[in-house]
């Protein structure tokens, strides 16, 4: 049986929680204010823009929009080897007539797998490029190579992700 003090303990939370509830009236959630429409230093046939906001990387804006990351950098020459962003600085993310590669295999996958690949693995916990390279026979860099999307490092290796170990 409840305590008299939980019942009026409850009785006030419910009370308290009843004068808060109030319905809302809808609001038209649409910006008047325009996307940027340059990104400084980016390539002049940009089209298409993001601004960054604090906690983006290269590699999850790409990867985002299906872009593999080698040609989000080639798009943005501005940022540097190790493609530092600034929040609230605008970078390209798309070109005329340019095409997000349909990816092929098993998903999820990392933008430009090539379509050729012939063996995936799926990583694990724990898990390491190095590893992955070396239990399928293969060298780092063909590892990489095979695989566009980590940008040459190890550091966006996702456990769950599908990753090409043979050509």
């Amino acid at each position: 049986m409840l305590s008299s003090a939980l019942i009026s303990l409850l009785a006030i939370l419910g009370s308290a929680c009843a004068l808060n509830i109030q319905p809302r009236q809808a609001t038209n959630t649409t910006s008047l204010t325009p996307g940027p429409t340059s990104a400084p230093g980016a390539i002049p046939t940009c089209n298409a823009f993001y601004t960054v906001v604090r906690g983006d990387s290269c590699w999850q804006i790409s990867h985002d929009r299906g872009i593999p990351l080698d040609v989000f950098e080639s798009w943005n020459p501005q940022l540097n080897a190790n493609c530092f962003l600034v929040p609230d600085h605008v970078v390209c993310i798309g070109v005329p007539g340019y095409t997000p590669p349909v990816p092929v295999g098993p998903q999820p996958q990392l933008p430009g797998i090539p379509a050729s690949c012939k063996k995936y693995y799926l990583v694990q916990a724990g898990d390491g490029c190095f590893n992955i390279a070396a239990a399928n026979r293969i060298s780092l860099d063909a590892f990489y190579a095979l695989n566009p999307g980590l940008g040459g490092k190890c550091d966006q290796l996702l456990v769950g992700y599908y990753y090409c170990v043979e050509g």
